[in-house]
């Protein structure tokens, strides 16, 4: 039997040689930090940069996830996810693995693909600012090989209250 450890905050030096002691396995979210101790398993809990498990990984950070949980070379490597898209992130990542591409996250393209997630539970009327931080976190299609947080258009909105998907869309044209 082994134990994997989550510890949630700093870990100390002691905590690292006893966890080292007891052929523990540390786990960590390996999407913001990589375990402070050797093991021939990596057991990873994916939450994300998102509030809570508020989040979805782009494909850049799919990719470093992939890189990171190859690059020890343990034995066996488990990812869970955990986020609100956790589905998702899963299937797109295991599609890239085996083609090296990553699938599409909606049917549609650029502002289109935006609009269909913001589409899916946005509450009008909204401010820039709310609505970054309430969609910014979710992935869409910016091109058909680029797949971004909404943020990234988001970001460009007028400081205003917008009242319809229809006004968010028409303001990032």
């Amino acid at each position: 039997m082994r134990l994997a450890w989550e510890i949630r905050g700093k870990v100390s030096d002691r905590t690292v040689d006893l966890m080292r002691d007891l052929g523990m396995i540390h786990c960590t979210d390996i999407s913001k930090e990589m375990p402070a101790v050797d093991s021939d398993i990596m057991y990873t809990r994916l939450f994300g940069h998102g509030k809570h498990n508020l989040y979805q990984f782009d494909d850049a950070e799919l990719m470093k996830i992939e890189t990171s949980a190859k690059e020890k070379g343990q034995d066996k490597v488990y990812l869970t996810f955990h986020g609100a898209r956790m589905y998702s992130d899963v299937a797109r990542l295991k599609v890239y693995e085996k083609s090296g591409t990553f699938p599409k996250v909606t049917k549609a393209i650029g502002l289109a693909s935006l609009k269909i997630v913001l589409e899916e539970d946005t509450v009008f009327p909204v401010t820039k600012s709310k609505l970054i931080e309430e969609q910014g976190w979710k992935v869409f299609d910016l091109t058909e090989k680029e797949h971004v947080h909404a943020d990234v258009l988001l970001g460009n909105l007028s400081d205003r209250k917008y009242s319809s998907i229809e006004e968010v869309i028409c303001d990032l044209e």
